[in-house]
């Protein structure tokens, strides 16, 4: 796979469209971000990130970490990241 490593969350947002976080708590920590911005103009957002403007619904500041994302180019790694979207999916619900 391609791996490359957003430096800012409004590039791992488009970034996500068709990669994935390679360590689970990074892909938590994007969650938790995205879902504190949802609604929000993505300029709004991109600023607020970058100021530690953010935070969860307790007042933890939610700050943005660069992390590792995957695109997976494999038939092989694809499977797998089908099978951890599925998965994941099934735990949202």
């Amino acid at each position: 796979g391609l791996v490359m490593t957003p430096s800012r969350f409004h590039i791992a947002r488009v970034a996500a469209r068709h990669m994935v976080f390679a360590l689970p708590e990074a892909r938590a920590r994007y969650e938790a971000i995205r879902a504190a911005v949802a609604g929000r103009p993505p300029a709004e957002v991109a600023r607020q990130v970058a100021a530690g403007e953010i935070s969860d619904p307790d007042g933890t500041v939610l700050r943005w970490q660069p992390s590792p994302m995957v695109l997976p180019v494999s038939d092989r790694l694809r499977a797998f990241v089908a099978h951890e979207r599925d998965a994941i999916a099934q735990n949202e619900r």
